[in-house]
């Protein structure tokens, strides 16, 4: 009698115990679920200057105020080749820049989101450079396809949500071309698509200054590189500076740590958009 007593008191205890921790258990479970959600988060640290005021620069609308502003930009990327080096070279200069991205290299290649999500995180900007960008596709006889060219560019949207967590998106868009360029060829649709970004709160950024990594001879030497950078900053406190991170870009890889030092030997500070 008195051992199945004990065994009695055994079994409550127990079961006391197990009801008493249970709730202790879930909250560790709950707790390590929410951790892991976080982890996988993206954490944006980007201070970057407002894309109001790049347009205002790149519009002639802002006046020299005697500080040196650059903004470093790279189209066409990312590239597993050359986008991880330029990450690397920022990160050694304390800079932050703008990359404006093709969703076609998100798609194609394996790291393009990793790539994505570590250039988020080191405090860049990520900036909609559309899909496919195909001029023939997006600016059939010279007139943009406005309807394409906002299906290409939710496309990549969300193609950078799938690397930056879906609560992510970026007002920065850059035409592959340049809007300039469409206004300069007399692109008859051009007002409707920039009317059309603004509605969905995108807006358009070409560039003031670059280094011709895309001009005539693509294959320029460092040399070569920074002397196309002087000529086309002539003057201007404020710049906007065009360059390339696609998977041929070796010589602007080569040439940036010397774009950096004359940049900052001219007394610029750097700032990425947003």
């Amino acid at each position: 009698m008195k051992k199945r007593l004990i065994m009695v008191l055994a079994i409550v205890f127990i079961i006391t115990n197990v009801i008493v921790l249970l709730p202790c258990a879930k909250e560790n479970i709950n707790e390590d679920e929410n951790n892991t959600s976080e982890e996988s988060k993206v954490v944006l640290k980007n201070q970057g200057t407002d894309v109001s005021v790049v347009q205002d620069i790149l519009h002639r609308r802002s006046e020299n105020d005697g500080k040196k502003i650059v903004f470093l930009t790279f189209d066409d990327g990312p590239s597993n080749k050359i986008t991880p080096k330029i990450l690397d070279i920022l990160k050694e200069n304390n800079i932050k820049a703008t990359f404006f991205v093709c969703g076609s290299n998100i798609k194609d290649q394996s790291d393009s989101k990793i790539l994505i999500k570590r250039a988020l995180e080191e405090g860049h900007s990520i900036g909609n450079h559309t899909c496919s960008h195909s001029y023939s596709k997006l600016y059939p006889n010279e007139n943009t396809n406005v309807e394409l060219f906002l299906k290409e560019v939710e496309e990549t949207n969300n193609l950078i949500k799938e690397a930056a967590g879906s609560d992510f998106s970026t007002r920065l868009v850059r035409m592959p071309n340049g809007e300039m360029t469409r206004r300069h060829k007399k692109d008859k649709n051009i007002d409707r698509l920039i009317e059309k970004l603004k509605e969905k709160d995108m807006y358009s950024v070409d560039w003031n200054a670059l280094t011709g990594d895309e001009e005539g001879n693509r294959n320029k030497n460092t040399s070569e590189l920074l002397r196309y950078l002087k000529k086309t900053s002539k003057d201007k406190e404020k710049l906007v500076i065009l360059m390339h991170d696609s998977r041929q870009k070796k010589n602007t890889l080569e040439a940036l740590p010397e774009v950096i030092a004359y940049l900052k030997s001219e007394g610029f500070e750097f700032s990425s958009m947003k």
